[in-house]
């Protein structure tokens, strides 16, 4: 469950690629907690509950797509960093 609470990578863009099962997931900024995110508290089901109120915006990447997310390193600061999460073990198969 490597980065099962959500957070923002610290670079300018990262780009996922999802082969097989639940891909990571991601919020949008308008659903997002920003303050929270920034000072989340420790334990992972409270920062996950504050920093995205909404599950409904929680938003999967299937299998076979792309996601190009923005970190922290961008330079151009009209784009947030994503806000984003490994997904939760049971939403993935058992490996072969």
């Amino acid at each position: 469950d490597g980065c099962c609470k959500f957070h923002v990578d610290h670079h300018a863009a990262r780009l996922l690629f999802t082969y097989v099962g639940a891909g990571t997931q991601w919020v949008d900024d308008d659903a997002v907690d920003r303050v929270v995110v920034d000072d989340p508290p420790a334990d992972v089901d409270l920062a996950n509950a504050a920093i995205v109120r909404d599950l409904d915006a929680i938003r999967t990447l299937p299998p076979g797509q792309v996601l190009v997310m923005s970190g922290t390193g961008l330079v151009d600061t009209r784009v947030p960093p994503t806000v984003h999460r490994s997904p939760p073990k049971e939403a993935s198969p058992p490996p072969h």
